[in-house]
C-alpha cells in the first residue's frame, strides 16, 4: 500500500510474493529507506527473536 502503486507492483515479483506466502506471518512496514518487521506488539522470547532474525536474513537475501 502506498502512493507509487506501479513501483510497488514492480517490487513484488513472483520470487518475493512466494517468499511471503511460504513464511510465517509478520507485519512489515517501510518509510522508503528502512523496514520495520514485527510479529506481535509485546516482548518476544529468545526463540521468537531468533525466528525473526532468521526471517530478516532470508528476506534480505530475497530482496537484494
Amino acid at each position: 500500500m502506498g502512493e507509487l502503486t506501479q513501483v510497488i507492483q514492480q517490487f513484488f515479483t513472483d520470487k518475493i510474493t512466494h517468499f511471503f506466502e511460504s513464511n510465517p506471518y509478520y507485519h512489515i512496514e517501510s518509510n522508503g529507506e528502512d523496514l520495520l518487521v514485527f510479529r506481535r506488539e509485546r516482548l518476544a522470547s529468545i526463540k521468537q527473536i531468533k525466528a525473526l532474525y532468521d526471517f530478516g536474513k532470508r528476506l534480505k537475501a530475497v530482496i537484494s
